[in-house]
């Protein structure tokens, strides 16, 4: 018998179940961050507010310096008037009813010689009643060019110039103090993370060790049944087990407050502190990246003077303040003018008989202004000569600290180089004595208190090894940033490490 139920066909079928599948399939994690110390630079660059306040800085000097700037861009202006008067002007012998429509349009500009012109257009219409015998002519235009040129107090532009170069070094200044901030960052950032990563080694060594102490234990425990051990070895393993373990404790919270501090320092959200892990470059390769050459410090202020971009930021400061000074002695100066101008225009019954413009007339003169007293002025022109004395003891000031600061650096890293070779030493002889001892023990020639010693001492001393890394990483990127560097990296393979055991 015919089943009467429609059939689905077998594709379709066969694509429900393919769909009931994936739904049913649990949802795939997603991929957990893992950032390295380029990344961590990078993500600290985006989300530190104090940079981002260093950026605000910047771009309001910018803006500044466009506004100076705007001192010689062209004006114009335009006015439109209606004057209806009934007051007699023109003595009382005249009754005069007067209307006047007047329209006035001027485009100026300014150049930085200390030159200003001007393009005028006037037109104007007069209506009037009057009792008197006077007549008016209704309409009037004129077209007018006006120059001047300052001789003293904007002697061919020096104000102007001033005034320009004062807001563009303001703009420099800025841009030096913003880039100085984000290399201080990135420095401060490659502490923590170097930090982190002697912590993170340090916490495996000592993980490593509490394994070894286990397998000990049940060597010796094996031993003990088989009389070739005495229970005092077997409890000395288990004590060994107990240190290590407080140890390990110690030191897996060591490396939750690195990875915290540095978390915390390239300001990362607190939704994801407990998901992301930091990768480390391979300890082979970072070892072969350690260049064991002696830093010069006399070298080190050298490039200093030259690339600190703060001690370029301060010079600037100096010389905005010889800049404010000649400012403030050319504003206290009196001021003589050239002035001239020369115009068409017409007057006449009709407005299109005013387009003609058959009349002339020019105009040359000076214009003298003198300041009385001054007090004002030379108290700014004082002013003015103690913020350039101030600023240029701070250059020298600076100086003398970046000196100080290259001198420390150049010992520091000297140290951290010194103690890199020395510790890989001590802790590649520490293994061979781990190893020659651990054969005795292994022929019955060595007991349970000599074996543990020297891992003791091999752990210790590979612990140390890995501090000295971090230090000499650290020490670099100090080094570095006297010398006024940019961002500190490693060109080492990176490898993925869980910074949350």
């Amino acid at each position: 018998m015919t089943d009467p139920r429609p059939q689905l066909p077998t594709a379709l079928l066969a694509c429900l179940l393919c769909l009931l599948s994936a739904a049913a399939a649990p949802a795939q994690e997603p991929a957990v961050p893992e950032l390295d110390l380029r990344e961590c630079i990078r993500i600290g660059l985006d989300n530190s507010l104090s940079l981002d306040n260093a950026r605000i800085d910047k771009m309001l000097a910018d803006e500044r310096a466009t506004a100076a700037g705007a001192l010689l861009d062209p004006r114009i202006s335009a006015s439109t008037t209606h004057t209806d008067s009934k007051i007699a002007d023109m003595g009382s012998f005249l009754d005069l009813d007067k209307q006047i429509t007047q329209a006035d349009a001027e485009l100026s500009k300014a150049f930085a010689t200390g030159t200003r012109m001007g393009l005028t257009f006037n037109q104007s219409k007069f209506a009037s009643t009057t009792n008197s015998f006077f007549s008016f002519t209704p309409y009037n235009m004129s077209v007018a060019i006006s120059v001047s040129q300052s001789i003293l107090r904007n002697a061919f532009g020096e104000l102007d110039r001033a005034i320009l170069a004062y807001a563009d070094s303001g703009r420099q200044i800025a841009a030096l103090l913003y880039t100085r901030k984000e290399n201080v960052f990135c420095s401060r950032v490659a502490g923590a993370y170097w930090r982190l990563y002697a912590a993170h080694q340090s916490h495996a060594v000592g993980h490593e060790s509490l394994l070894r102490a286990r397998m000990l234990l049940e060597t010796t425990k094996s031993r003990f049944k088989d009389g070739l051990m005495d229970e005092t070895d077997v409890l000395a393993a288990e004590a060994m087990i107990a240190t290590r373990t407080v140890d390990v404790n110690a030191l897996e919270q060591a490396v939750e407050n690195a990875a915290d501090s540095l978390k915390n320092r390239i300001q990362l959200r607190q939704i994801d502190w407990d998901s992301v892990r930091f990768r480390f470059p391979d300890e082979k390769v970072l070892n072969a990246a350690i260049k064991m050459v002696s830093p010069d410090d006399q070298h080190a202020r050298r490039v200093a003077l030259l690339t600190r971009n703060d001690l370029a930021a301060l010079r600037k400061v100096a010389k905005q303040a010889e800049l404010d000074l000649q400012m403030k002695r050319s504003a206290a100066r009196p001021d003589l003018q050239l002035i001239g101008s020369f115009a068409r225009g017409a007057a006449a019954d009709t407005i299109g008989d005013t387009l003609e413009l058959s009349d002339t007339a020019w105009t040359i003169g000076f214009q003298f202004e003198m300041p009385f007293g001054r007090v004002a002025e030379r108290s700014g022109i004082r002013q003015s000569q103690f913020l350039l004395r101030q600023a240029h003891n701070t250059v020298l000031e600076l100086e003398s600290a970046v000196a100080l600061e290259c001198r420390i650096a150049t010992r520091n890293l000297q140290n951290a180089i010194e103690r890199v070779g020395a510790m890989a030493k001590a802790a590649e002889l520490q293994k061979r004595k781990l190893a020659a001892e651990q054969t005795k023990f292994e022929q019955g020639r060595s007991d349970t208190r000599w074996l543990i010693q020297y891992e003791d001492d091999a752990a210790r001393a590979r612990m140390s090894y890995h501090l000295a890394v971090g230090d000499y990483h650290m020490s670099l990127a100090l080094y570095r940033l006297a010398q006024g560097y940019g961002r500190p990296t490693t060109k080492a393979k990176p490898v993925t490490a869980d910074v949350n055991p």
